[in-house]
């Protein structure tokens, strides 16, 4: 049961941004307005600074998707990829980095007996290898502690996890986007984006299942 909550938590979190928008009665535009407006008093350096704050909290074991979400809701499809691209990016590699400075002896201790822990600690440690172990439907702070345990490379770990955080951070900016169009307006072009989030999302969630079965 909970391999398969995990590989449909992308599709549910998806179905509950429209629910929340079209169930919620709060005047969204306002608010969108407000938040960008905030954001826009840092001037160029907002994007940055909304990357550190991903970073920080990815870091810390915040789930990273909803950073993609975000994103594209205050920077559009492309720029809320980018940013939260960049920060997810930089929070897994401070855990990754981490775990091997001085916590494998810990981990190892605490998870050694976990199967799909150990199955990432001993598959492919290149580059393909990174990208198939971002797909598992498992916690970033867990993928991060498996590889951080496995031989893989430093420079393999970095473009893996640059590679592999696309799927899933495409579907999650996708439909940030289209809900920040639709706050603001923007119906049509807001609701397309987000029924063609929530297409990839079932896609995702289906693989993602299928993926965790073949893993036993």
């Amino acid at each position: 049961m909970r391999g398969h909550f995990k590989a449909l938590l992308l599709l549910a979190w998806s179905v509950a941004v429209v629910a929340l928008l079209i169930l919620v009665p709060m005047d969204w535009a306002k608010a969108l307005a407000t938040l960008r407006g905030f954001l826009g008093g840092f001037g160029l350096a907002a994007g940055w600074v909304f990357a550190m704050l991903t970073a920080l909290f990815v870091a810390v074991g915040v789930p990273r998707l909803a950073f993609y979400a975000i994103g594209g809701v205050l920077f559009g499809f492309v720029g809320g990829l980018a940013w939260a691209l960049a920060g997810s990016l930089l929070g897994s590699w401070l855990m990754f980095r981490v775990v091997r400075w001085g916590g494998r002896r810990w981990v190892r201790r605490r998870f050694a007996e976990h199967r799909l822990l150990r199955n990432i600690v001993h598959k492919r440690t290149d580059v393909m290898g990174v990208i198939m172990a971002r797909q598992l439907p498992l916690s970033n702070v867990f993928i991060n502690t498996g590889l951080a345990l496995s031989r893989v490379s430093s420079r393999d770990y970095l473009l893996g996890s640059l590679l592999g955080f696309l799927p899933q951070g495409v579907v999650a900016s996708l439909i940030g986007s289209g809900a920040g169009k639709s706050l603001s307006q923007e119906g049509m072009q807001g609701w397309l984006q987000l029924a063609a989030g929530i297409t990839l999302a079932v896609v995702l969630s289906v693989w993602a299942y299928r993926r965790r079965r073949s893993l036993g």
